[in-house]
């Protein structure tokens, strides 16, 4: 992610939900030790819970989805194992629904039951209005404000890189006013949409002259 904002609020949300703490309680008793808290607090061996979580939540908040495989060891114990969105497809039976997930990594591929009794993968889904099988992450609709304060960044950065000299001028002596105005902006938006932000330098334009110099 390039823009800092989006980034530091993915983080501060992800981070704040991976700490939240899970209770379990039967009746009005609570349980501190039992079976499924176990994976919850230590998912994988050399990993805690928060650790775990944190990266799920901006799984969630990023692509509208997460995935959870859960593997059984020899031990008889359970861990838990995130998977990468972008690399997960879902695959439909003949009415549509959700039958597996396959899986890619590189050149190999997985196929994982999914919506089975004793399935052992999850898919956490975000709701979306014009899909079925995908989730809908807030960070798109944040994606027009994204673009604009990335390009706003860009061109600022632009300019300084070059360094923010003037390169062009307008001389007019009978242009004052609205009709002065109207001329700087429109010569400005031409050049914004013809030249690259990499190039783009910082017009001045002056009232009091005769002719206009440029290159």
């Amino acid at each position: 992610m390039r823009n800092p904002v989006a980034h530091r609020c993915v983080r501060m949300i992800a981070e704040a939900a991976s700490n939240v703490p899970w209770l379990l309680y039967a009746g009005a008793t609570e349980h501190e030790t039992h079976s499924l808290l176990e994976p919850v607090a230590r998912p994988q061996c050399g990993l805690d819970g928060t650790t775990f979580f944190e990266p799920l939540y901006g799984h969630l908040l990023i692509s509208g989805n997460a995935y959870v495989e859960r593997l059984d060891l020899p031990s008889g114990r359970m861990e838990l194992h995130l998977l990468r969105p972008e690399r997960v497809s879902i695959i439909t039976d003949a009415d549509g629904w959700p039958q597996a997930l396959v899986y890619r990594s590189g050149k190999a591929a997985r196929r994982l039951s999914l919506g089975s009794d004793g399935a052992a993968t999850l898919q956490l889904q975000l709701f979306r209005l014009l899909d079925d099988h995908y989730g809908f992450p807030p960070l798109e609709a944040a994606l027009m404000a994204l673009d604009l304060h990335n390009a706003a960044g860009a061109w600022n950065k632009a300019l300084l890189d070059n360094p923010a000299r003037a390169v062009r001028c307008f001389w007019k002596a009978a242009w004052t006013g609205r009709r002065w105005a109207t001329a700087r902006r429109t010569w400005i938006s031409s050049k914004q949409r013809t030249e690259p932000p990499a190039t783009s330098r910082l017009p001045s334009v002056c009232r009091h002259a005769a002719r206009y110099s440029g290159r």
